[in-house]
């Protein structure tokens, strides 16, 4: 019976492993050959798939955390006062219970209402105006003979393009040795102008007003059955409790690293007359930065204000070397950020600046403010991405380092510290993707 057994487990065993053989062959390969459809006319076009993989092996720099937590307390003893809620129903035979709401009512209510107001026009007014003129003679000459005098009366006359208000006097004499004197006297009295007069004028405000009426509504009624009543009372109670007195330590550094990187750039190959792949994604990018030194938000710039980052950029997508049919590749989505990498080893804080669609274009502009709460050493990195209607994206960085008080040694009151000390400097790039 032994042998026998045997026998049966070792033709089990060898069918299990001639199945896993056939199911899973150590080396398969297969023909790939896949098709896209031409909606125009129907057609079915033939696709073959390219495949364009390989390892590659990059450096670079980056942030390590080790911050950990430290858990850490103490057992309290405590003494306070608990509210014992002793509330309950409670059954009876018939129970007058008082309830009720308020019932907000809108209504409108005319408000007479109005004020005086202080209004100004021109109107001609007499003004007083004192002036004396002889005509004939001088005021001596009037003296001599001011006995001869006549009064004429007062007169309102135009002189010289304005009206006056005067009274004449009048000397006609003829002396006994011979000759005549006629001379006038005049006296101004006022004179006609055009003032600035102010007068009141009542100004009606009154309109209709809309209130709010409060209606207690009476719902009391009575009840069968229960009550709830409400009741209870203060107790001391004594206990001890865990006090959490844990905190984190923040802490890290900055590793160089150099790995493998499986790169996968597999593409469709259409088989046309003449065979080729989608268009490379390439053009210009060009970024303006203003002020040529970026400085926290906690200083101030020449006009007081809180210093900023003014970020323009500007591309256009070489469309130039398109093949026959493929439509013209359009920016359509912009993602902007900095990598502010901060002193005495704090890590790296991402600042979000652009990131959101815009209207498709191949050549366009943006414009951004940004202000910084933490300063960033040389290490800090602008990154723009730009992304087309197909999902290719391109990718271009730069240095952009942050200006703080810690960068330069500058104190609050202000330093005399020469720019050329200051980090940064650029204020004009152009790139090529």
């Amino acid at each position: 019976m032994s042998k026998k057994f045997l026998y049966q487990i070792l033709t089990i065993f060898l069918l299990v492993f001639l199945s896993i053989g056939f199911l899973y062959p150590l080396s398969l390969y297969a023909s790939t050959h896949k098709f896209c459809v031409n909606f125009n006319n129907l057609e079915f076009v033939p696709t073959r798939y390219i495949e364009y993989n390989y390892w590659e092996i990059v450096s670079g720099r980056r942030w390590v955390d080790t911050s950990y937590t430290v858990s850490r307390g103490y057992w309290q003893n405590y003494t306070e006062n608990v509210w014992i809620d002793t509330s309950h129903w409670e059954y009876g035979n018939k129970i007058w219970v008082k309830s009720g709401y308020w019932k907000v009512t809108d209504y409108k209510v005319w408000v007479k209402d109005g004020h005086w107001e202080t209004r100004y026009k021109y109107v001609e007014k007499w003004v007083p105006y004192n002036k004396t003129i002889y005509i004939g003679t001088d005021r001596y000459g009037w003296f001599v003979y001011s006995n001869f005098a006549r009064y004429l009366g007062y007169f309102e006359k135009i002189i010289n393009g304005e009206k006056y208000g005067y009274k004449e006097w009048l000397i006609d004499y003829r002396p006994h040795y011979g000759g005549r004197v006629y001379v006038k006297k005049r006296e101004y009295l006022k004179v006609l102008k055009r003032v600035l007069e102010s007068y009141k004028v009542w100004v009606d405000t009154s309109h209709w007003e809309t209130r709010k009426r409060y209606d207690w509504i009476d719902t009391s009624h009575w009840e069968y059955g229960r009550v709830w009543i409400v009741e209870g009372h203060w107790e001391t109670v004594s206990g001890r409790r865990w006090v959490d007195t844990s905190y984190k330590v923040s802490q890290g550094h900055w590793e160089d690293y150099t790995e493998s990187v499986w790169i996968n750039e597999d593409d469709y190959e259409h088989e046309h007359e003449h065979k080729h792949v989608d268009s490379a994604f390439h053009g210009e990018l060009i970024v303006k930065k203003d002020p040529e030194y970026v400085f926290t938000k906690w200083h101030k710039d020449k006009y007081n204000n809180e210093c900023s980052m003014n970020l323009s950029i500007s591309w256009e997508v070489d469309n130039s070397n398109l093949f026959e049919g493929e439509v013209e590749k359009k920016i359509v989505r912009l993602f902007i950020y900095e990598d502010v990498c901060r002193f005495d080893d704090k890590g790296i804080e991402r600042v979000i600046i652009f990131d959101g669609n815009i209207s498709p274009s191949a050549k366009g502009d943006i414009n951004t403010v940004t202000k910084f709460e933490y300063s960033g050493s040389k290490e800090s990195l602008l990154h723009i991405y730009l992304f087309d209607q197909n999902g290719e994206s391109a990718h271009v960085c730069f240095s952009n380092p942050i200006n703080g008080f810690r960068s330069i040694n500058l104190m609050p009151e202000g330093s005399s510290t020469d720019a050329n000390a200051w980090l940064g400097g650029i204020s004009y790039e152009k790139f090529e993707f």
